[in-house]
């Protein structure tokens, strides 16, 4: 090898050694993420109105830090019962009840974002208006939480209802709130939050 060659070696490691150097230096950058909330299960809801106004139908509103409430779709607790009139309270599982917000994560810091859910029965005339429900203890018909994020894990806290329990939940794991803390099988809504 050359003195040149050996030269230009030298010359290329410094270069790199000094550009590592300078991006360890760089101050880490703000990261946006999508935080996005599932309503997954509505539990111990009434199947019907009656014989007048038929199978009941519900919707869900979501609303990020204060804003205005996003409305999901309506959908029948039982839209192939085929007629049958069933007074049982029931579980049901609505198709795509979410809605998300972005969120920036700050450089070498975290994210909150405080989250209302609230379940609605939808009714028209002659059945009254819409009406809604309680869904967490002590009568509240609204749910509220907050979802803190970092740039590489989330967590779920302040969850209403959910008082004594420590360390909150994980992102991407189901938790359930009910109208009684302990009772499996009273109204309550179950609720996931995804991070992407």
């Amino acid at each position: 090898m050359t003195v040149a060659g050996s030269f230009a070696r030298l010359l290329r490691t410094a270069g790199l050694v000094l550009g590592l150097a300078a991006l360890a230096m760089c101050p880490a950058h703000a990261q946006t993420r999508t935080v996005l909330v599932n309503i997954v299960t509505v539990h111990d809801v009434p199947v019907t109105e009656g014989i007048v106004c038929g199978f009941t139908e519900y919707f869900g509103r979501i609303r990020f830090n204060r804003g205005r409430f996003l409305q999901t779709h309506t959908q029948s607790v039982c839209p192939g019962c085929g007629g049958f009139i069933s007074p049982v309270p029931f579980d049901f599982t609505p198709a795509r009840w979410s809605t998300g917000t972005l969120v920036t994560i700050p450089a070498g810091g975290a994210a909150s974002t405080r989250v209302d859910v609230q379940v609605w029965e939808s009714d028209s005339f002659p059945c009254g208006s819409n009406d809604q429900l309680v869904i967490a203890p002590g009568g509240a018909r609204t749910i509220s939480f907050r979802v803190v994020n970092w740039p590489t894990t989330c967590i779920v806290t302040e969850v209403t209802g959910t008082a004594g329990i420590r360390g909150g939940f994980t992102c991407g794991e189901p938790f359930t709130v009910r109208i009684r803390r302990g009772c499996t099988n009273c109204r309550g809504v179950t609720l996931r939050v995804d991070i992407f």
